[in-house]
């Protein structure tokens, strides 16, 4: 697998609690990561989706409804834009 180049972000403002989207991204970077190294792929935005897909199926496992789980992140996601 090859090495995926780091996430570059201009440096933005911490919120209160003291996180940034930089640091989001570099989360959401390691996820994938993992992931990706147990599944064995290379193709980011294919494995941004199925890691998505299979969290979402995770998510199905334990009562969690996908598409509730989606609209909560999407709200999280513009909140912190």
């Amino acid at each position: 697998m090859a090495t995926k180049t780091k996430v570059q972000w201009r440096r933005r403002a911490k919120d209160e609690s003291g996180i940034c989207n930089e640091d989001r991204a570099e989360w959401g970077q390691s996820a994938v990561e993992a992931y990706t190294a147990i599944k064995g792929s290379d193709d980011d935005q294919g494995d941004i989706i199925d890691c998505m897909a299979d969290l979402m199926h995770y998510a199905a496992s334990l009562g969690i409804e996908p598409e509730e789980m989606i609209r909560s992140a999407t709200n999280h996601f513009e909140a912190e834009r």
